[in-house]
């Protein structure tokens, strides 16, 4: 029996991280960043996207990315998404 295919948007969150914080994909990142952004990026890196909690009672946060720019600024990218149906 042969299964459906089913195209998820660049919008799903497994596809963002996929295409945009996978290990080797960099470029891409750094194109998107400098389109959305309007700025020149020399390198991005990506880092660990947990959060760390202040206190035991904090809960635990998950960036969708957090990459650290070749000027030493952190920017911690997310995801949002607008529900269009009518």
């Amino acid at each position: 029996m042969e299964k459906e295919m089913q195209i998820l948007p660049i919008t799903h969150d497994y596809v963002f991280k996929r295409v945009f914080s996978y290990e080797g994909n960099e470029s891409v990142l750094k194109d998107f960043l400098e389109a959305i952004l309007k700025i020149k990026i020399k390198k991005v890196e990506v880092k660990n996207p947990e959060l760390i909690k202040n206190s035991k009672e904090d809960k635990k946060g998950m960036l969708d990315i957090k990459v650290e720019m070749d000027n030493n600024v952190i920017a911690d990218i997310e995801m949002q998404s607008k529900d269009e149906k009518i």
